[in-house]
């Protein structure tokens, strides 16, 4: 929908109408009452603007109201347009042009000249409002829209000597090209207004010194191209905020005269193989050097104060990050995962006090972390999966307060976990999945109050769960799978209110479940299969009136089901395949109305009729998919087969 984007631009032009961008430049006192004027009309355009966006996505509006949400988004991107320009002309005055200068004295004087005009059109349009009998929002609402992106594929020889067709190019805001190289030249130098132009994976092997006329523009990719250098031109994109360079594999080195793009916040220069340097860009937000194997020092990226985002990952000839990256204190996110020549991390690592994402998964060399990891208070997710070599973790690692998600899955030379862990009382999740040589959980794992998913699975030499595992009162997701060695579950396990999916599949020394199993009252998913050990299911596990999914394929020792099973409302899916001992179907079994799937139905012998099903039940049953059934032999009637 072309009007969706028209309340973000409204904002977003609110927002600098509101800059100290006035006194900055020195603008005429006429611009400045002109300017007054624009931000009441925005003001009460705004308020209706909600509404109006929600008709239109209905489908509601009336041919006068979708002209005007056109005309609208065309004032508001005029409106950002000359506050750009007039941003950048502050940013001149600050570095080297005089006020007095005459060239700055007649930008004033046209720029006060393009406001009057956008005031009174922005005024027109603030006054047809009232035509539509628009309601106004609240200030406490948001809309929610999605930028829309636009292309253009005219043909050169359609637009030369056509100006109105010139004049829609001049005026486009995004424009795409792929796989292409022989428009693109003809045409974006000339769309003096476009804010997005990708040309990703398109073959042009340079860019042209022109690309410096495109004054507005925000977004430029150039991914997946065969560039090997920016030209000087480039810094002339004032306004530029995202540079994508991503899979530029022939890009050496990055121009020094790159950190005049004073707004350039992100730059992805993943997968630029050949890339041996990178530019000293102050202001930048993100920068993704992922895969760049070749370049030779990161020291230059310890003084880029503002950046919150650093993707080092897959970086095989990363053995050691700088020391002075501690000096990258508003860093959110750091990714380093998959270097796998990286054997140490600095101690300056832990001061990124603002630090909230660390990923070292993948470090197959890293054996230790440093002992004081627990001063990164604001992290909140720490992943050190496969991890290979990693023998042991620092005790400090407890006081990670802020922590949510800890992942330890795949650590196979992990032999301990701290016994202090429960003092993580804000974690949320904890995988300690695959982690090979953990033959025991500290007693204190049970004090991690707000834990919502735990998986332990494939933990072959864990012997025993913790006895006080019921106090994990908040628990929803517990997987227990194919921990060999588990020969028995503690009682307290019945006690989590809270527990959504148990797995327990594949626990081959499991005999029996506990008898008070049918206290998970909450309990959605319960999977047991591949208990080839496991005789039968006790019999309150018919009280589980929640329960969705009950899977007990190749319980091969499996003889019966509870005889209540009918009390299993809710249950969708009963999965019973493999199950070669299972004696027949409990009687009830077709009062399961939700019942789905079940690929298995055993009509039992005519000595056991009091406990099992009879044939016929199958008729109330809607099942999708496939069904086998087996002991039709034990069928004494015909009858009992009618209807199937």
């Amino acid at each position: 929908m072309a009007e969706g984007i028209a309340f973000g631009l409204v904002k977003g032009v609110l927002g600098k109408l509101g800059s100290a961008l006035w006194d900055e430049i020195g603008l005429l006192r006429s611009f400045k009452d002109d300017a007054d004027d624009l931000r009441s009309n925005f003001s009460a355009i705004q308020a209706v603007l909600l509404d109006a966006e929600e008709r239109s996505s209905a489908g509601k509006e009336t041919h006068a109201l979708r002209d005007w949400l056109r005309k609208l988004k065309d004032a508001a991107y005029d409106a950002d347009d000359l506050l750009d320009e007039i941003r950048t002309e502050a940013e001149k005055v600050r570095g080297f042009l005089s006020r007095a200068n005459p060239m700055h004295l007649k930008f004033k004087r046209e720029m006060a000249h393009r406001m009057k005009e956008l005031r009174e059109k922005i005024g027109k349009i603030a006054k047809q409002r009232n035509d539509f009998g628009l309601a106004e929002a609240g200030p406490g609402r948001q809309a929610e829209f999605k930028p829309r992106e636009t292309s253009s594929l005219f043909d050169e020889k359609e637009i030369v000597g056509r100006d109105d067709d010139k004049e829609k190019i001049r005026r486009l805001r995004a424009l795409q090209f792929r796989e292409s190289s022989s428009l693109i030249m003809a045409f974006y130098s000339e769309a003096k207004c476009l804010r997005l132009l990708e040309l990703c994976d398109s073959k042009i092997s340079m860019l042209p010194s022109s690309i410096g006329k495109l004054k507005l523009l925000r977004y430029l990719d150039l991914s997946g191209t065969d560039i090997e250098k920016l030209p000087k031109s480039i810094t002339g994109l004032c306004n530029l905020q995202t540079l994508n360079l991503s899979s530029c594999r022939k890009i050496r080195t990055l121009p020094k005269f790159l950190g005049r793009l004073t707004n350039l916040r992100i730059l992805d220069l993943g997968g630029c193989l050949s890339l041996t340097s990178i530019s000293n860009l102050q202001n930048l937000y993100a920068l993704n050097l992922s895969l760049c194997e070749n370049v030779i020092s990161l020291e230059p990226i310890c003084h880029l104060k503002n950046l919150h985002y650093l993707d080092l990952s897959n970086i095989d000839s990363l053995v050691a990050l700088p020391e002075s990256i501690g000096s990258l204190q508003n860093l959110r996110v750091l990714n380093l995962s998959r270097c796998c020549c990286l054997k140490w991390l600095p101690s300056s690592l832990c001061a990124l006090k603002n630090l909230c994402n660390l990923n070292l998964s993948c470090l197959n060399s890293l054996v230790t972390l440093p002992e004081s990891i627990g001063s990164l208070q604001n992290l909140r997710i720490l992943d050190l999966s496969n991890s290979f070599s990693l023998k042991s973790l620092p005790s400090s690692l407890c006081d990670l307060k802020n922590l949510h998600d800890l992942n330890l899955s795949c650590l196979n030379s992990l032999v301990t976990l701290p016994e202090t862990i429960g003092s993580l009382q804000n974690l949320r999740i904890l995988d300690l999945s695959n982690s090979f040589s953990l033959k025991s959980l500290p007693s204190s794992l049970c004090d991690l109050k707000n834990l919502h998913d735990l998986n332990l699975s494939c933990l072959k030499s864990l012997v025993t769960l913790p006895e006080s595992i019921g106090s994990l009162q908040n628990l929803r997701i517990l997987n227990v799978s194919e921990c060999y060695s588990l020969e028995s579950l503690p009682s307290s396990l019945c006690d989590l209110k809270n527990l959504h999916d148990l797995n327990l599949s594949n626990l081959r020394s499991l005999v029996t479940l506990p008898e008070s199993i049918g206290s998970l009252q909450n309990l959605r998913v319960l999977n047991i299969s591949k208990c080839y050990s496991l005789l039968s299911l006790p019999s309150s596990s018919s009280d589980l009136q929640h329960l969705e999914k009950l899977d007990i394929s190749d319980c091969g020792k499996l003889c019966e089901l509870p005889k209540m099973i009918q009390k299993l409302t809710k249950l969708k899916e009963l999965l019973n395949s493999d199950c070669s001992e299972l004696k027949g179907m409990p009687r009830g079994i077709g009062k399961l109305v939700s019942l789905q799937k079940l690929p298995l139905f055993v009509v039992g012998k005519q000595d056991r009729v009091e406990h099992c099903a009879s044939i016929s039940e199958l008729e109330h049953l809607k099942l999708v998919g496939w069904l086998e059934i087996k002991g039709l032999e034990n069928v004494t009637s015909p009858r009992r087969s009618c209807g199937l």
